[in-house]
């Protein structure tokens, strides 16, 4: 575990389990800025990840934002809800010390929420369908090899 030069702990850790994945899911490979729109990918053609997960609210004190934690649950500070995927240029100008203070945690969910609906549309449109298509389908699993080679007399091939 991290520690501070006191000894204490940090707040900034990984992100909780399965919000990085859901962070890149809604990214679209694209830098969630959008004022104007940064169209960097975050995944480059080479396969290199350059993306980089943001605090909203910084996690440690005297980071960008952090004095608008209200202290209770550190556990909300690697939450989904306060990460956003950005490029590395717009990463370090919301952190920056001469700029953090023109990027507000509500316009940051602003920007988050905008980028992220595109793509979460999308993602649960895909998830809905394969639910639909899996739900309407009957699977008898073959018990028998008779069953199993019972499309044989259907005029069908193997591979159908």
């Amino acid at each position: 575990m991290a520690k501070r030069t006191n000894g204490s702990e940090k707040n900034r850790k990984e992100p909780l389990a399965g919000v990085a994945r859901r962070l890149w899911a809604f990214s679209g490979n694209e830098c969630a800025w959008g004022d104007p729109h940064c169209s960097t990918r975050l995944v480059t053609e080479e396969g290199a990840w350059v993306g980089k997960i943001a605090h909203i609210i910084g996690a440690e004190p005297g980071s960008a934002r952090h004095e608008a934690w209200d202290g209770k649950d550190v556990e909300q500070l690697r939450d989904f809800d306060n990460l956003m995927l950005l490029c590395g240029v717009h990463h370090d100008l919301i952190d920056s010390g001469v700029t953090r203070h023109d990027y507000t945690v509500e316009y940051l969910r602003a920007v988050k929420l905008k980028h992220e609906a595109k793509y979460r549309y999308t993602v649960d449109d895909i998830e809905a369908e394969f639910r639909d298509t899996v739900n309407g389908s009957l699977v008898r699993p073959a018990t028998t090899m008779r069953r199993y080679f019972a499309w044989e007399g259907l005029d069908l091939e193997a591979s159908d």
